[in-house]
């Protein structure tokens, strides 16, 4: 298993983002130095405290910045408006610029308010996202591309310069439903879980994407599952959630109020049920002392997660309770993983 670090950027409290970005900057290098070897930075647009909406120019700042560690948008909310050759020239340049570093996810986007504000049909998510997928693969792979698709539809088209990375950068595709765990499986390298489900769901699926990764051909060496999971260790299970619990718990808080969070069985748990939020967080987020986050990381082994991408960052959180849950994670959980 491998270790990366998400990141969602916005506006906090007497933090404006450019601060923000600045303070995530330095912990990415010093996540960088500890051997961490992903960073997933989110998108998402319109949304009240200025979250990072165009992460590939971002990402561009920081492989500017560091020399190892892998990069890229966790993810890229594809079908608002995003043209796939647009999309694999970008990537590609980005590719050759970091020396091979593109790690890059796509999903499909959820918010209503951004469908609207970009004029796209929300039913139209799961096949844009297909179709982009597939001709990214297409343009990083092929030459002479042609493709008819309901979206799009390219003739003789050659993409040039071609990434760096063969046969090409990863594509993961985030799904939280079995059809688009189904749909990661078919078209994309990887499978990115989002942070809401449970692990029951998360085991259901990785399943799910392996069964249609194989029926689909694919090299299974080139399999990946990828995991933003709300994490935090510190030197106890109090600490930890004396440190982080709050900060957890407000993170939480925006997506049950977005209809966002599900049970076992993928119901949608009603926004007003927040008598449940902090058994929710406890069962959904890693958070305690070393030995605590060991035996939960072997169960996401167990699953088959093959990059744990820890969001460690919460609003109000200074950064030097950051890089302190970053060193221990790496120097006395990860090498018993």
């Amino acid at each position: 298993m491998e270790f990366g670090v998400s990141y969602t950027i916005g506006s906090q409290p007497g933090r404006p983002f450019q601060a923000g970005f600045a303070a995530a900057l330095e912990e990415i290098q010093f996540a960088e130095e500890l051997g961490m070897t992903t960073v997933q930075l989110s998108s998402q647009h319109f949304e009240e405290n200025g979250i990072l909406p165009s992460p590939f120019v971002a990402c561009s700042f920081l492989a500017a910045h560091t020399k190892k560690i892998r990069i890229g948008p966790g993810i890229l909310l594809f079908p608002l408006g995003y043209n796939p050759i647009h999309v694999a020239e970008d990537g590609a340049v980005f590719d050759i610029l970091s020396n091979g570093r593109l790690n890059f996810a796509m999903g499909q986007g959820f918010r209503a308010e951004e469908f609207a504000g970009f004029g796209i049909e929300r039913k139209e998510r799961r096949p844009r996202t297909r179709e982009g997928a597939e001709i990214i693969r297409k343009l990083w792979t092929e030459d002479h591309v042609n493709y008819d698709g309901r979206f799009w539809q390219l003739s003789d088209v050659t993409l040039r310069p071609q990434p760096l990375q063969k046969p090409n950068p990863p594509i993961w595709i985030s799904g939280e439903n079995e059809p688009a765990v189904r749909l990661a499986g078919r078209v994309g390298d990887g499978w990115f879980a989002d942070p809401k489900q449970t692990l029951a769901i998360i085991r259901r699926n990785a399943k799910a994407f392996h069964e249609e990764y194989a029926t689909a051909g694919r090299d299974p060496e080139r399999a990946e599952i990828g995991i933003w999971r709300e994490f935090y260790v510190s030197d106890t299970d109090e600490k930890a959630w004396e440190e982080a619990g709050k900060g957890m718990r407000e993170e939480f808080a925006k997506y049950l109020s977005w209809s966002h969070l599900v049970d076992d069985e993928g119901n949608i748990i009603p926004p007003d049920r927040t008598d449940l939020l902090d058994d929710i967080v406890r069962d959904r987020f890693v958070c305690g002392g070393p030995e605590h986050c060991i035996e939960a990381l072997k169960e996401y082994k167990e699953i088959g997660i093959t990059h744990f991408v820890a969001h460690i960052q919460f609003v109000g959180m200074p950064s030097e309770l950051v890089r302190k849950s970053m060193r221990i994670l790496m120097e006395q959980v990860a090498p018993h993983v």
